[in-house]
């Protein structure tokens, strides 16, 4: 009996122990964390990932043109769509979404060229992206993103060729926390494949650079050569 007893004493004294001792950890824990994790603790959790901001350029002026005859504005219309989503994508892996810089390759971007202006591209990657500066940028935000475009048709009304003219602004950060921003313009020469559209040539030029950019009339242009 007294056996019994004595091992019923024992579990209610264990029982007591851990319990006391469970409210002890949750006092040290709500104090450890309070000293670790308030402001200006030593101890910081880091800032929430930045969003990727949603870029798609603005249509300011589409045209289309065939020999001997009119358009419909509807097929105009759906053409200068798949350019823009063309050079939507070029500028969005080159510029605005860290997760398609990929180290300075940016191979999205070549997804947009046709084979042969892909080749040429490739010796002139620093024309269509952050190039060499990539690997000091945090973000990127863009400020502007115009498209002019002319759509070209045979006498069947299909396209076979476009002409986008671009001009991109963007504001960022570097890792230090200074800030920088992109300049760019280009001419790009499109044509139609698979179902989508294809850079096939292009003129463009750009600046990326620390700083602040200049803002006004006139300032939505780049203000020197291409980026080195």
């Amino acid at each position: 009996m007294r056996g019994g007893a004595h091992r019923q004493g024992g579990g209610r004294s264990r029982a007591a122990a851990i319990v006391l001792g469970l409210l002890v950890l949750g006092a040290i824990g709500a104090g450890a964390w309070w000293f670790l994790l308030r402001d200006g603790a030593p101890i910081q959790l880091g800032e929430p990932e930045r969003p990727v901001p949603d870029f798609s350029f603005d249509l300011s002026k589409v045209n289309g043109t065939a020999p001997g005859g009119d358009v419909s504005a509807q097929n105009v219309e759906a053409a200068a769509e798949g350019i823009r989503e063309t050079l939507d994508a070029m500028y969005v892996a080159g510029f605005v979404d860290p997760a398609k810089w990929e180290g300075g390759t940016f191979p999205e971007v070549f997804d947009q060229f046709t084979e042969p202006a892909a080749e040429r591209a490739s010796g002139e990657l620093h024309q269509f992206t952050l190039g060499g500066e990539v690997g000091q940028v945090t973000f990127v935000e863009p400020a502007l993103g115009v498209l002019k475009i002319r759509v070209l048709f045979d006498g069947e009304s299909e396209p076979v060729g476009g002409v986008a003219t671009a001009r991109f602004v963007a504001d960022g950060q570097l890792d230090g926390g200074g800030p920088m921003f992109v300049i760019h313009r280009g001419t790009y020469y499109l044509q139609p494949d698979g179902g989508r559209w294809m850079v096939s040539g292009y003129d463009v030029e750009g600046v990326v650079q620390a700083g602040e950019r200049l803002t006004g009339p006139g300032r939505a242009v780049p203000e020197a050569g291409p980026t080195p």
